[in-house]
């Protein structure tokens, strides 16, 4: 069979064509590819850098964490350094504290024993006073004698006057004596105050105080006795001491050797001070540091 020689020139032309058709196609395809291939590259190196960036801001935080951390441990070092320095302080502060409460414990205890604590006073009287009986007393050598019943009643005796002033008002309640009296020192200030034979007021300048079933002292801080009251026997009572009122100067003293009465405001110190040692105002007890709670000199027995 004869082949007519064009036709096989337009077949083979025909296969050309359609060679480089697919070829085309195929070259397009892999261009296609490669363009994907590069927005896919470009997209994974973008998220990549956006991974190394976050990876290098949490690689920061955490720096900065472990810093604060770093910063933190040291200043609880300190802390800690500085708390123990503290509690050294405070041991050392709280040793010292409990020696100086230990001496003031024990300057407390002599001070309350020396001030017979703050209680009742009790004249002891095994037979209660009846009121027709007759009470004597001895106020600086002087003695006078009432009956009980007038210490029953208002107004009561005055003892010791000074102008319209009571100063010791004492009265008789279920048959037993009931002393009042606002002790001063030479300056007018309070030494102690009983009431109804109460201690209500705390002393004062360190001054000290002492009493028992029969009698009562306080003395100043200047050593010298304020008042001194003493049942001499049951019906029998003695007043001792110096008495000031306030408002116009004048001073009383009672003492063994009997009363002088004066003027604080115009007499020196120096002379009240010789007054009172003349006219002897008597100590009824004893005030050494240990051995002297109502322990007198020379105590009378009822």
């Amino acid at each position: 069979m004869k082949i007519d020689p064009p036709l096989i020139i337009l077949a083979l032309t025909i296969l050309a064509a359609g060679a480089a058709y697919w070829s085309t196609i195929e070259n397009n395809d892999q261009l296609n590819r490669m363009e994907k291939y590069d927005t896919l590259s470009i997209e994974l190196s973008k998220e990549i850098q956006e991974l190394s960036d976050l990876n290098n801001s949490i690689a920061k935080r955490i720096d900065r964490i472990a810093t604060e951390n770093l910063t933190l441990t040291e200043q609880n070092f300190n802390l800690i350094d500085r708390s123990n320095e503290l509690i050294g302080k405070v041991e050392h502060l709280t040793k010292a504290s409990n020696e100086l409460i230990k001496k003031v414990d024990i300057r407390t205890e002599k001070s309350s024993a020396e001030n017979a604590v703050t209680g009742i006073l009790d004249f002891e009287n095994k037979i209660p006073f009846k009121n027709d009986e007759k009470l004597i007393f001895n106020v600086g050598g002087n003695k006078m004698g009432f009956m009980i019943k007038q210490f029953t009643v208002l107004p009561l005796p005055g003892l010791i006057k000074i102008g319209d002033k009571n100063i010791i008002p004492i009265k008789v309640e279920d048959g037993k004596i009931k002393i009042s009296i606002v002790v001063l020192d030479l300056d007018g200030k309070v030494l102690i105050d009983i009431k109804d034979n109460v201690r209500v007021r705390s002393l004062n300048n360190g001054s000290k105080f002492n009493y028992d079933s029969t009698g009562v002292e306080v003395i100043d801080n200047q050593g010298f006795v304020a008042l001194s009251i003493n049942m001499d026997s049951r019906t029998e009572m003695s007043i001792q001491g110096y008495f000031l009122e306030r408002n116009s100067g004048s001073l009383y003293i009672y003492g063994e050797k009997g009363l002088l009465m004066t003027n604080s405001d115009i007499i020196s110190r120096k002379n009240i001070i010789d007054y009172i040692k003349k006219i002897n105002i008597r100590n009824l007890f004893e005030y050494p540091a240990n051995n002297w709670i109502r322990k007198r000199f020379n105590k009378t027995n009822l």
